[in-house]
């Protein structure tokens, strides 16, 4: 009998003892990195959920700010209605006169009176 064939089921034991040592610290290795991906999974998951709320409550304040923006630039339908001084359309014709100078007044043209209802500005055209 040879001495190699002698050592052999000696040399196949150092080798599958060696191997499961090596593959249990491969495997603790993984678990230790599985636990960590978790807990970076779990960090994550939390900031998604803030950031997904903080959006959501950022598009309700652009579309509130997108509301009243479109409200400041609305024309009112007669530019010749809103007051220069507090700018609502609020400015009435109150009174319709002749011009004070006769040859203006006899050619047709008119002194108008506007008052504003909101601030009580008024003026004459």
């Amino acid at each position: 009998m040879k001495l190699s064939t002698l050592f052999d089921p000696i040399e196949k034991l150092i080798t599958e003892h060696g191997s499961a040592a090596i593959q249990e610290k491969h495997i603790a290795l993984l678990r230790e990195q599985l636990t960590i991906l978790k807990d970076k999974f779990s960090v994550l998951e939390a900031e998604n959920h803030t950031l997904k709320s903080e959006n959501q409550n950022l598009e309700t304040e652009n579309k509130q700010l997108k509301k009243i923006i479109d409200a400041f630039h609305k024309i009112p339908p007669k530019k010749e209605y809103v007051c220069p001084r507090c700018h609502e359309p609020a400015f009435k014709l109150m009174k319709q006169l002749p011009h004070p100078n006769l040859f203006f007044a006899n050619s047709g043209a008119t002194v108008r009176l506007h008052r504003c209802e909101k601030c009580n500005y008024e003026e004459t055209t």
